[in-house]
């Protein structure tokens, strides 16, 4: 009887579904012409400490999700840094950039490639990627037919 009353209250709100509620960017967003892919499919490479790809993935523990961010050095075909966080935000792919540098020796103009997510394409992760001279690449846009 609570429940159902309880139902009715939030019914009668017309509170939106959040699957429709949009959120906007700002300030975030990068040219296409800014989204170089200077990777270009070479994934075999003959030197350590050139070439990083990374990504962000989520796992679900208890009912939570957690977001793992991972760098590999396509050289060694092995991951060179990774960070959990509770929260997919730039500080997570900022934190695992460098402790990637750290742990590869602090290496200059390595050819960083990720997808567009907004994680990548943020001021302040580019702004990272500057001051340790790397060079970022992305995936190609999407394209849907």
């Amino acid at each position: 009887m609570i429940f159902e009353h309880f139902i009715a209250v939030i019914n009668s709100m017309n509170l939106p579904s959040m699957s429709t509620i949009k959120h906007k960017f700002k300030n975030m967003l990068i040219s296409d012409e800014n989204c170089v892919n200077n990777l270009n499919q070479q994934f075999n490479v003959d030197k350590p400490n050139l070439f990083g790809v990374s990504d962000i993935t989520y796992i679900k523990v208890c009912g939570k999700f957690y977001y793992l961010c991972v760098v590999i050095d396509l050289f060694a075909r092995k991951v060179i840094a990774y960070k959990i966080s509770s929260r997919i935000n730039e500080e997570l792919t900022i934190d695992t950039l460098v402790l990637a540098y750290k742990n590869s020796g602090y290496p200059s103009f390595v050819l960083f490639h990720s997808d567009r997510c907004r994680q990548y394409i943020c001021k302040n992760f580019r702004k990272k990627i500057e001051e340790l001279n790397f060079i970022q690449s992305f995936l190609k846009k999407a394209t849907f037919s």
